[in-house]
């Protein structure tokens, strides 16, 4: 694949996260080197300090987009002197898409009800601003379907990040309007079905994230992950759907700059 011809986008990273901490700059030197056009950097993740980071450290760089909101895991402590941060922040033009935002019954650090609460003011932010959304749903599938039906998604629907189910709740998803995002996982050995649901899904509606520094793809996976790492993801979805990486950079870098405007 020729890098210089065909670009690629991470479209989920935590760069400001600790895990970089004094590395960013060289991380982002190899993520321009392996051919990437843009990252989008979340600022969820660390309450609202997080989205005052990646909003400052978007400015270092034109390639870099922002996306901003608070992570259901930190909605315990979640305000509406947040919620109002985020929405002058949305104003911006780094800001891309409010996110990631949605219910995590995995860790469930905040209860089901704030969960709720805040994943629908946000989306009513996403409305206002007329941006996408960034979906985090881990272990809260059914319920996660049940707030968008309920709430209805902004006009630019949105993306599931770090896809995490099977067939039957793909084609839910893209019923709704929304693209899914693959990360490393694809790449793993014990992830038949996530590869099942790529070949099925069309690639149109396919979007590439490293969400890093987590989910690292093989042959890296454990180590800190990086948007370096991105063409092993577009390899493994060629790979999967029997088509050129090329094509899957082409197509996967479109939606990208279709849906968040990059």
């Amino acid at each position: 694949m020729d890098k210089q011809q065909i670009p690629l986008i991470d479209t989920h990273a935590h760069l400001t996260f600790d895990q970089f901490q004094g590395e960013e700059e060289a991380a982002l030197t190899r993520a321009w080197d392996a051919g990437l056009q843009a990252i989008v950097l979340i600022g969820a993740g660390r309450g609202i300090e997080g989205n005052r980071r990646a909003l400052e450290f978007s400015k270092t760089d034109s390639r870099l987009f922002v996306a901003v909101g608070v992570h259901p895991n930190d909605v315990e402590g979640m305000t509406d002197e947040w919620l109002q941060e985020i929405r002058l922040a949305a104003q911006e033009k780094k800001v891309v898409a409010i996110g990631e935002i949605g219910l995590d019954y995995f860790r469930q650090h905040a209860a089901k009800e704030k969960q709720f609460f805040w994943f629908e003011r946000h989306i009513d932010l996403a409305k206002e601003a007329n941006l996408p959304i960034i979906i985090h749903n881990r272990d809260a599938s059914d319920d996660t379907l049940r707030v968008l039906q309920y709430v209805k998604p902004p006009s630019k629907c949105g993306v599931f990040h770090a896809f995490p189910g099977d067939i039957a709740f793909a084609q839910k998803v893209l019923d709704l309007g929304f693209f899914i995002s693959i990360t490393g996982v694809v790449t793993f050995k014990n992830a038949p079905t996530l590869r099942d649901m790529v070949k099925y899904v069309p690639l149109d509606r396919i979007m590439i994230e490293t969400d890093c520094p987590y989910l690292a793809p093989e042959p890296h996976r454990g180590l800190r992950n990086e948007p370096s790492y991105i063409p092993l993801i577009a390899e493994k979805i060629a790979e999967v759907k029997g088509i050129s990486v090329e094509e899957v950079a082409r197509v996967t870098t479109e939606n990208a700059k279709n849906l968040l405007s990059i």
